[in-house]
């Protein structure tokens, strides 16, 4: 089934809810083909006119009519919205949720037993159509509700397929990543600031250089480390700076915060699991 033919319910109408309408829209869905519920009866105004979909208060109601349910609210209200469409959605639709650091088992435990579970992790820049989505399966999920969950996702960026064991891993890298980059943007510019650039001049700079150097990654077939050292110049000025951040342990620094962050979504995930007797 394609995008084209889904009728797809984006349980939640937050800014990755949105995001996934927009993007999905774009790729060739049929407004009246996607579904969007909330209880916020003038958010759901503003989606319908925005977008021309269909809206409804109604979880139930949106998951019974679709074929895919996508589960885009708080992580926090996962397991009672779960269980409020577990009679709709039965074992005969994928669910999708996109909720950091909630595992497939704990949803899958408050649906019908055998419920195809599919889990995700997308990221901020999916607003921009520009995202970076994990996709895993839960244990009854099928290839092709994996076909279909990809398929959505690459709708606002692109997907990958992982295990479920290396979600906390992905959230690290896709789900936080892009505020690490924001800081990286951040420490340029203000740096720049500090040798004598007006700010604007030294966020252009800063910005339009980390776009530019983005793009030679995706397209210049040549690894992070051939990069580095097609601009390093024996004794120039990038070498100062990179020697600068070796001496410094920048690697190091970043390694450790990328760990601590993938700790902290294990540690939510043992939590959670904990709460629903699940641990």
């Amino acid at each position: 089934m394609t995008i084209q033919d889904m009728r797809i319910a984006v349980i939640g109408s937050g800014r990755m809810g949105e995001a996934l309408v927009r993007g999905l829209i774009r790729s060739g869905a049929e407004p009246q083909n996607l579904t969007v519920a909330d209880p916020d009866s003038v958010r759901l105004e503003q989606v319908a006119a925005q977008h021309k979909v269909m809206t409804t208060a109604d979880n139930t109601a949106a998951a019974r009519d679709a074929d895919v349910v996508i589960l885009a609210v708080k992580p926090a209200l996962i397991p009672a919205v779960a269980a409020g469409i577990a009679e709709a959605v039965g074992t005969a639709k994928p669910v999708i949720s996109i909720a950091a650091g909630i595992p497939a088992a704990v949803i899958e435990a408050k649906l019908k037993t055998g419920a195809r579970v599919i889990r995700v992790m997308p990221n901020s820049p999916a607003e921009k159509g520009a995202g970076m989505a994990a996709v895993s399966r839960g244990a009854h999920a099928t290839e092709n509700d994996v076909a279909a969950a990809t398929a959505i996702f690459s709708a606002v960026g692109l997907a990958v397929v992982i295990d479920e064991s290396l979600q906390n891993a992905a959230t690290a890298l896709n789900g936080s990543g892009p505020a690490y980059f924001y800081l990286v943007i951040k420490a340029l510019t203000d740096a720049g600031v500090e040798l004598g650039l007006d700010y604007d001049t030294a966020y252009g700079l800063a910005h339009e250089t980390m776009f530019g150097a983005s793009r030679m990654l995706k397209y210049a077939k040549k690894t992070p480390a051939e990069l580095i050292e097609a601009v390093r110049s024996p004794n120039g000025t990038t070498a100062a700076a990179l020697d600068s951040f070796a001496a410094d342990g920048l690697e190091d620094i970043i390694a450790r915060g990328v760990r601590a962050a993938s700790d902290r979504a294990s540690a939510i995930e043992r939590e959670v699991k904990e709460g629903e007797g699940l641990a």
